[in-house]
């Protein structure tokens, strides 16, 4: 309900900088209530900070779809795209620089500060990209009607489906974590008391594995994003895609259920990360291209938050059955977990075709004309980049074609 609140009364570039201002002054109420030790903020920051969080790149991505040229979508998004991958390794690098000279926790400020830095950019979006530089005092009016995210969702059987993959992704990857996390656990206690640790702690030993995690994920992600995600939407197709990742988690799963290797299992581990952060990140932000901007920014950050919530929901409440009724204790507990998150890899797969089939069915010019709120504006209207107005587009995703028209003013 807030974020419809917010998305109902401001345009596109307010609805961002208003965002970007109410997470840094999260941010900065809960160093407040660390320094005032109230009980239970770390949970709560845990939970509140990963959904604000996710919905303002959620928010972020459907302003990259918003501003993305119909006429080149898969090079200006996967460009777009490189943004959260490269903030992703600054943050890293300078959390690793600052926290020991001002403690961890102050880290909170800082990441406040550099929010509200930014604050000032989506009105810069706003006057370059998208209104008449002869008229950069026009409103771009509201992106979102009187419908809620999850409204939008179960009306639209396109917006159904892509609903289901996140939900889908988002329990087979968590249910990848955890047989990861296991795996290293396991190995780092082994490792110590067998003294082959190199004089490191369980602690320090499991540190070090998800550094290494981490580093190719981060560096493959980037690399990938640079290289390949281009070139594999062009010429593989959407659908291509969107099959890597539950492609990649079941072969995680696989590698858990017949071999385990803490070899291979790091590196396809590493390479999951850097394909969702890159190359499916591109793709899901290729599925909102043909829906309307109500759609867009109402629908997107449900489904990118709550419904990946819900998955990492059903991820917990498998595990919890699991342990509850003992299926997890023992040699073939990983085995058990690996076998679910193949079955749910299996079916992401699945809903992955069916999007990328869906896809290609959506019409653009029927999105585009669709009306984005209650004074029944349309993307004909001063929102559209005058430079499109009056002209159709056709755009190759793969072996799909697409054309998309855009209305003049």
């Amino acid at each position: 309900p807030f974020w419809a609140m917010l998305a109902r009364s401001r345009g596109r570039g307010l609805l961002l900088r208003d965002v970007t201002v109410f997470a840094a002054v999260v941010l900065v109420a809960f160093r407040i209530a660390g320094v005032a030790a109230i009980p239970g903020v770390g949970v709560t920051f845990h939970v509140v900070g990963g959904i604000l969080g996710a919905g303002l790149l959620a928010l972020v991505g459907a302003v990259a779809v918003d501003v993305a040229d119909p006429t080149d979508g898969v090079r200006e998004l996967s460009r777009l795209a490189l943004g959260p991958l490269l903030g992703g390794i600054a943050g890293s690098l300078a959390a690793s620089g600052l926290a020991g000279a001002i403690g961890a926790e102050n880290l909170l400020l800082v990441a406040a500060a550099v929010l509200l830095a930014t604050s000032a950019l989506p009105r810069r979006i706003e006057r370059d990209a998208w209104l008449d530089p002869a008229a950069p005092d026009v409103a771009d009016p509201p992106p979102v009607g009187r419908r809620t995210g999850f409204q939008l969702v179960l009306a639209s059987p396109y917006l159904r489906v892509v609903a289901g993959l996140a939900l889908l992704a988002g329990c087979a990857m968590a249910l990848g974590d955890y047989l990861v996390g296991r795996a290293i656990a396991i190995d780092a206690l082994a490792r110590v008391n067998s003294g082959t640790a190199g004089g490191l702690r369980e602690g320090e030993w499991i540190a070090r594995a998800f550094a290494r995690i981490g580093i190719v994920a981060g560096v493959g992600a980037v690399l990938a994003q640079l290289v390949l995600v281009s070139p594999v939407l062009r010429r593989a197709g959407l659908g291509a895609a969107l099959a890597v990742g539950p492609v990649l988690a079941l072969a995680g799963a696989g590698v858990v259920a017949v071999a385990p290797s803490l070899v291979l299992l790091p590196w396809i581990r590493g390479l999951d990360l850097a394909t969702r952060r890159s190359l499916d990140t591109t793709a899901r932000w290729l599925l909102f291209l043909p829906t309307s901007r109500e759609e867009r920014y109402g629908a997107k950050p449900t489904i990118d938050t709550l419904f990946v919530a819900f998955g990492e929901a059903l991820a917990a409440a498998i595990l919890y059955v699991g342990t509850r009724s003992g299926l997890l204790f023992g040699a073939a507990g990983p085995r058990r977990v690996a076998l679910a998150a193949s079955v749910l890899a299996i079916l992401w797969l699945a809903f992955a075709v069916r999007a990328a089939r869906l896809h290609r069915r959506q019409s653009p010019a029927d999105a585009d004309t669709r009306p984005i709120s209650e004074a029944g504006r349309t993307p004909g209207s001063a929102s559209w980049p005058r430079s499109t107005a009056g002209r159709s587009a056709e755009v190759r995703t793969g072996s799909s074609r697409r054309t998309y028209s855009r209305r003049g003013p």
